[in-house]
């Protein structure tokens, strides 16, 4: 059972595909410093307004200066945070209304900076975070990810901006050359969320997800349970007695078919994780009038 200022346990498995994902991740840093040089430098050699042409220079000039403490800064706090320990959501959420703070500027103008990036990675890698913390929360008695918990994206996005500007790099910077790292990062986190499902998979850890798997909460919005699997015989018994009560019209285009069917098994994204779908009654709505 969960309670409310208790932290998420976790299990060897969990904590490894932690470090996996993590070591993957930072394999990417030195590749998007060398891509983040190469837009500012064509950003400077572009013609246009001299004040623009004169931002676009110092943004290159200040990338280049700090560069290689950029590169060190995101790498250890990446680090950090997975050996950090973590608040699980229930005891955050207990502590909010504890410790309210001012947010600086800074702090609210960086979010809204990783807040962008992290919807362009949100829109790509659902499905297979979606799976991965599924997973992940049948190991650690069905609590949710923590804020800062390396697997969300919001963390890495954090700490890249984060770093840039604690470099003294300027946001301005960060905008000219964000379009040309988020893609490098997407490809990166699917791929890390991919091998992450697939390690736990080889594990024995939820080979197949049900559609009805969630992580439940309770009034108080805490976490309340480990994910729950639909119930196959009752999607049959389901399926049987629409079968019978099935009428012509009701079907729609191509006639009536029996609504319980099983609607099968399909791979999840392409990280090998499957999902089966319960069978269910569908009669239509001319069955109930």
């Amino acid at each position: 059972m969960v309670t409310p200022g208790s932290t998420a346990p976790t299990s060897p498995l969990s904590r490894s595909v932690r470090q996996r994902f993590v070591a993957e991740v930072d394999g990417i840093i030195l590749d998007m410093a060398a891509t983040a040089q190469g837009r500012l430098t064509a950003l400077a050699d572009q013609p246009g307004v001299a004040r623009d042409q004169q931002a676009r220079r110092d943004a290159l000039h200040d990338f280049l200066r700090q560069r290689d403490a950029w590169i060190q800064g995101v790498r250890q706090a990446w680090q950090q945070a997975l050996v950090a320990p973590g608040l699980s959501a229930q005891r955050r959420a207990g502590a909010q209304d504890k410790n309210l703070t001012l947010i600086g500027d800074d702090e609210v103008e960086n979010g809204i900076l990783v807040s962008r990036l992290v919807l362009t990675i949100s829109d790509k890698v659902s499905w297979e975070l979606k799976d991965l913390r599924l997973r992940v929360a049948s190991l650690e008695g069905g609590h949710e990810l923590a804020d800062k918990d390396v697997l969300k994206p919001a963390t890495f996005a954090a700490v890249l901006v984060n770093q840039w500007t604690a470099c003294g790099l300027s946001r301005l910077a960060w905008t000219m050359m964000q379009d040309s790292l988020a893609p490098m990062v997407v490809d990166r986190l699917f791929s890390a969320y991919q091998h992450a499902n697939e390690f736990l998979i080889l594990n024995g850890v939820m080979p197949v997800i049900e559609t009805k798997s969630v992580i439940r909460r309770s009034a108080d919005g805490s976490a309340a349970a480990a994910p729950t699997s639909a119930s196959k015989s009752a999607g049959s018994r389901a399926g049987s007695a629409s079968a019978g009560a099935a009428r012509p019209g009701n079907g729609g285009p191509g006639g009536a078919g029996p609504g319980g069917s099983a609607a099968g098994s399909f791979a999840g994204g392409t990280g090998g994780s499957a999902r089966g779908h319960a069978g269910g009654a569908s009669t239509g709505s001319g069955d109930r009038s």
